[in-house]
């Protein structure tokens, strides 16, 4: 079977259809040039053949179809027909078929499919067809590339024998023993499993079966007779409890009667107290109603009102500030749009002068960048044998002549047409002139105006430097200090909003006698607290409890007096420092104390608090004797300890008392009071450190208004004086006399051109004329000359790359510039409207404020008149609270008799309740056993009117209720005992066990066969695998001797074993020449070498012919001299198979039969066939 002919569509460079026809049945060439698709035609039959991955040079799929299915060719296919003729070496199950055509086609995206003459195939049929023929896709031996044949040149003795194997067929067998000899040792790691699993495992398992079954037939017996005296138990204790239900009824209505006569005494007395209570509430709600609620009422309003005062004093006067800041903002933005607005005139300007330069760079650079590639060309030209000229361009010197006497025609011409233009242009400016003269009279008034305006502005920028004023220092300070006004705002607001929360904080008094030292009262005790961790808070504000609250002053006079005179709105506390006892523990309690639960335990209460050392007696006499601990284990064995005995608070607010008491449990009414006063003293200090603040940046303003009010006229006089200068400017643009005056110039300026002009055309000629002799002079010196030329244009060259180069940087560094002020420019533009739109927006808001202070200055005066109308009312309603207190005493000392006679009527009716419930509580503790009895026992109901019956079954008379007790618990004991460790299952495992062991020794006699059987095949295999490869060995050799003697005449070649070896330990090439063996194979060139190798991988070939080899530039490495003989050897030693061989080496291609040369043609691969005549 080989291949008769091939199509390829879009596979890979094939983009359109291509077909290869009359393949020879023995030697085809492929010749082209590298990157026409010679190579894809070999990847197109290993594609059909279903050899994957770099076999066809492709990651994936994809990439075999033309372009990668880019240029609208979405799918790849190739077409192989083989000739069939040849029945005895045709596929198996294609005896029929003379012809066998295979195609694979792939399609975007990754769908392939297979077809046989025309019928859709899975891969493996392929597969499977080409194996039956000697094929073998997944070991392709028939597929030489060149790496291969150079892989062959380095490889040791056992990777030639590996080859051998592989030929011989026995490779194949090796790798099944190996697997085998796997397999033996898991089949013996199994044996040890199951011997393992019989003598740990299966036989004791089967041992502690028997005995449990043994267990479980005594808990059968056992539990019979539990159920039996398990019944008499039960019937006994139901007729029990049905007794002590009879009983405790009895009692139960006994102790009725004895709670309703206490109960009815109770209610007497109880009806008294009422009494008493009444006539209490009825004495105490008319002295209310008389002065204490109304003055309550009062005191409230009046600090709501002082609040209210407070917010909208502080808030009038912060609005007024805010109207000022408004209204100077206004101005500050009104004048900031003016100056953008200036700015932008300036800067729009600038841009204008700005576009000229940027122009003028740009054609410097342009014109340099030209002259560097002008001087370039002129340096290659010459470097060619031409000579430059000055204007660049390059020929020879004849060429250059006549150029140059063409130029100086060129400026004699243009010398006389600018001579008639400059007499036209002298006789024209007298006129102009004089016109100019006559109007300049008309513009001198404006000329002298522009001249004092451009004097005034340079007056004013001077007087401007000179002012020792940055601008914007004082509109920076002004928004601080709106910033600083807020601040304090807020803090005030924070302060009141504190005091209205904890209203007894605030301790409020008149002074008590004209110049009052109000220094002498240092204010309530939670204000001169500060707790050091916010940790211990709770367990110092347990500690001071109310004294929170007391008001600590200097001595008892000054508390005297704000008794008296004062008019303190609620009852007051004070704390005389002169007065007060220290009462501080001793520092051996202390260390005793932490000695006994470690320091970091306990802490003197002390010690967690800060203060002004003036308050410390005061400190001293509230928290010098109490400790505060971690927790109450911690404060039990502290406070209790008998050299300590001092009262101890924890973390969580428990009191510890030596004397027996304990507190805690509850949320204390003062909870949180520290923290609040914390807070509100820090708003207190926020707010005097922003006064502060605000006074000294005030004070700051008002030294630097002065000059900010001059640097303000100075600066809107600047910008007027600038507006103005502009406008004249404009003006005399627009005047006669400036129009005369710009033609007069322009005259001028193009008279001096044309004079220009004319110079430059003179000094063309005589320059060219004097050119013209040194070039016909150089004609005698051509040589001497062309290096001097050289020479100059490779320095010309670099001084012009150089002068390039700069002014590339220069333009791109003023392109940047270019850009910066675009952007300023319209970033200006924008400000400017964003700034018009503030302006309107800050008008709208300063009329809205300006309103809103006239309503609170209006608030502020009614506040004040209610202020002083409820100052008034309180002092006349503090002259009536001190009567009707004795007859209040003596109901109250019935009342407390009638308390402690109910005190004893109440503990009487408790105990007798107590008893009462727990009869009942027995009874219902009972009922629910009997119920649960009977629910438990179904038997009961049926069987309950024999229990106790004489001579019955259940007669208990005669039945030791402890002995059927002792006897049914012992049972059961064993029963429940005996339940806990039997297996209710082990008959059951026990059938099981017996099983597997049979099972386990069944498979271990399997398992011991098989290994015996395995060893013994592979003992036998061994002999005929070392036969097989000396008989392949033999056959090889001769080949490879003869391939090789044939393609390089005089040599010879063997594969013989290492010194002293076998060849089963590996074989190694041999190579001899003129009968002189060689030592090694450094020994041979580079293309001996490598026809060594060829021919050995030939011979292995040879050994079982394919009937096709598929040859990819395997001569790469050979010398021409070697390749001829390849095409006689093939045909010497391959009769039977197809050669398909790429080459570029004519050697090799011209002994071909039939030769393929591939061509690219419109982006897609060609080929052409070519029959080898002398063939």
């Amino acid at each position: 079977m080989y291949i008769k002919s091939m199509v390829l569509d879009g596979f890979k460079s094939y983009g359109t259809r291509v077909e290869i026809n009359d393949f020879d049945r023995e030697f085809n060439a492929i010749t082209g040039l590298n990157g026409t698709g010679k190579s894809n035609i070999l990847d197109g039959i290993c594609f059909v053949l279903g050899i994957q991955g770099k076999q066809v040079r492709a990651n994936t799929l994809q990439e075999l179809i033309y372009k990668n299915g880019q240029a609208g060719v979405t799918k790849a296919s190739v077409t192989l027909t083989f000739d069939n003729t040849d029945k005895k070496n045709c596929p198996i199950g294609y005896e029929n078929d003379n012809t066998i055509v295979i195609c694979r086609q792939i399609s975007i995206p990754n769908n392939t499919r297979y077809m046989i003459n025309g019928s859709s195939v899975n891969p493996k049929r392929v597969s499977d067809l080409f194996s039956s023929v000697s094929l073998n896709v997944n070991n392709p031996h028939f597929l030489i590339m060149q790496g291969r044949v150079t892989k062959v040149l380095n490889m040791k003795p056992h990777e030639i024998l590996s080859m051998l194997e592989e030929a011989a067929g026995t490779g194949m067998y090796e790798s099944k023993k190996i697997a085998a000899q796997k397999l033996i040792s898991k089949k013996e790691a199994k044996l040890g499993n199951l011997k393992d699993l019989i003598t740990e495992e299966i036989c004791p398992k089967i041992e502690k079966l028997k005995g449990e079954k043994e267990k479980y037939l005594e808990l059968q017996k056992v539990t019979r007779e539990a159920e039996h005296w398990g019944k008499i138990y039960t019937a006994f204790s139901y007729w029990s409890l049905l007794q002590k239900v009879s009983k405790g009824e009895e009692d139960r209505n006994k102790k009725i009667t004895e709670l309703e006569k206490g109960q009815n005494a109770m209610t007497e007395k109880q009806n008294e107290i009422e009494t008493v209570e009444q006539l209490i509430s009825e004495i105490q709600l008319a002295m209310n109603e008389e002065s204490s609620g109304k003055l309550v009422e009062t005191e409230s309003k009046l600090a709501e009102e002082r609040k209210n005062e407070a917010l909208v004093s502080a808030k009038y006067q912060s609005e007024k500030d805010s109207i000022s800041a408004e209204e100077k903002k206004l101005n500050q933005l009104i004048k900031s749009v003016q100056d953008d607005k200036n700015a932008l005139k300036k800067k729009e300007k600038e841009m204008s002068d700005m576009d000229k330069k940027y122009e003028k760079l740009k054609i410097e650079d342009e014109k340099d960048k030209e002259a560097y590639v002008s001087a370039q060309h002129k340096f290659q030209a010459i470097s060619a044998g031409l000579f430059a000229a000055e204007d660049g361009s390059v020929g020879t010197l004849q060429d250059q002549i006549i150029s140059m006497k063409s130029q100086i025609s060129t400026a004699e011409t243009e010398c006389k047409q600018c001579e008639m233009k400059l007499s036209h242009i002298k006789s024209k400016i007298p006129e102009k002139k004089k016109l100019m003269q006559q109007t300049e009279s008309d513009s001198g008034k404006d000329k002298q105006l522009l001249e004092n305006k451009q004097k005034e502005l340079k007056r004013l920028n001077e007087d401007l430097k000179r002012l020792s004023y940055e601008e914007g220092a004082y509109e920076t300070l002004d928004t601080e200090r709106q910033e600083l006004l807020r601040s304090k705002q807020n803090a005030q607001s924070e302060v009141y909003n504190l005091l209205n929360r904890d209203r007894a904080m605030e301790f409020q008094y008149t002074d008590p006698t004209p110049n009052f030292d109000r220094s002498r009262v240092k204010g309530r005790v939670a204000r001169l607290v500060t707790v050091k961790d916010p940790k211990y808070a709770l367990a110092i504000e347990t500690a001071l409890g109310g004294l929170v609250f007391n008001v600590v002053v200097d001595d008892e006079n000054t508390s005297q007096l704000l008794i008296q005179n004062g008019n303190l709105a609620r009852r007051t506390t004070f704390i005389p420092l002169t007065k007060i006892r220290s009462n501080v523990m001793d520092g051996r309690v202390i260390k005793t104390a932490q000695n006994l639960v470690g320091k970091e335990n306990v802490f003197p209460a002390l010690s967690l608090i800060s203060y002004n050392p003036e308050y410390q007696r005061a400190m001293e006499f509230m928290l010098g004797n109490i400790f505060v601990c971690a927790s109450g284990d911690v404060a039990k064995r502290v406070t209790f300890f008998t050299e300590i005995r001092k009262k101890s608070i924890t973390l969580d607010g428990e009191v510890y008392d030596h004397s027996g008491v304990l507190s805690g449990g509850s949320k204390i009414s003062t909870a949180g009071i520290l923290g609040r006063v914390q807070q509100m003293l820090h708003a207190e200090r926020t707010f005097d450190s922003t006064a502060a603040t605000l006074q000294a940046l005030e004070k700051k303003m008002a030294t630097l208004e002065r000059n900010y009010n001059q640097y303000s006229e100075l600066k809107h006089a600047r910008d007027l004086a600038s507006h103005e200068l502009s406008r004249l400017e404009e003006r005399l643009q627009k005047t006669t006399f400036f129009s005369h005056k710009q033609e007069y110039e322009d005259l001028v300026n193009k008279q001096a051109e044309l004079e220009q002009k004319i110079k430059e055309c003179k000094k063309i000629v005589k320059e060219n004329a004097e050119k013209v002799k040194e070039k016909e002079s150089n004609m005698n010196n051509i040589e001497g000359l062309r290096e001097r030329e050289l020479e100059n244009a490779k320095k010309e060259m670099k001084r012009l790359k150089d002068k390039a180069d700069k002014s590339g940087d220069l333009w791109k560094q003023k392109e940047q510039e270019y850009e910066t002020h675009k952007l300023e420019i319209n970033d200006l533009k924008k400000a400017i409207e964003k700034g018009d739109e503030n302006v309107e927006h800050f008008k709208e808001e300063l009329n809205q404020v300006k309103s809103e202070v006239g309503k609170l200055e209006e608030e502020a005066r009614n506040v004040k008149e209610r202020v002083r109308i409820l100052e008034a009312d309180i002092k006349v309603q503090k002259d009536v609270l001190n009567e009707k207190n004795s007859e209040i005493q003596r109901h109250k000392k019935t009342k407390d008799k009638c308390q402690i006679d109910i005190k004893k009527l109440t503990n009487l009716v408790t105990d007798i309740e107590a008893e009462l419930k727990n009869v009942e509580k027995e009874s219902e503790t009972i009922q629910e056993k009997i119920t649960q009895l009977e629910e438990d026992h179904t038997w009961i109901s049926s069987e309950k009117s024999h229990f106790g019956n004489p001579d019955g079954v259940y007669d208990f008379s005669k039945m030791n209720p402890h002995e059927v007790t002792r006897k049914y618990q012992k049972l059961k004991e064993h029963r429940d005992k005996l339940e806990r460790t039997v297996d209710k299952k082990a008959q059951l495992s026990l059938r099981n066990e017996e099983n597997q062991f049979k099972e386990a020794m069944t498979k271990k006699s399997i398992v011991e066969s098989d290994r015996g059987k395995l060893l013994k095949v592979i003992e036998e295999l061994d002999e005929k695998k070392k036969i097989a490869l000396r008989e392949a060995w033999v056959k090889v050799n001769t080949d490879f001797g003869s391939i090789f003697s044939l393609l390089l005449p005089g040599s010879q070649a063997k594969l013989s074993p290492p010194a002293g070896k076998d060849i089963l330990d590996g074989l190694e090439v041999n190579v001899a020449f003129g009968g002189l063996w060689k030592e090694s194979l450094g020994e041979l060139s580079g293309g001996q070498r490598s026809l060594v190798a060829l021919s050995l991988v030939l011979a292995m070939l040879l050994f079982k012919p394919a009937p096709l080899y598929i040859l990819d530039e395997v001569d790469a490495a050979l010398d021409l001299s070697h390749t001829q003989n390849i095409g006689q050897m093939l045909k010497r030693h391959f009769k039977t198979s197809q050669f398909i061989i790429v080459s570029l080496k004519e050697g090799m291609f011209s002994n071909a039969n039939v030769i393929f040369r591939t061509k690219f043609v419109d982006g897609n691969s060609n080929v052409t066939r070519t029959v080898n005549r002398k063939n």
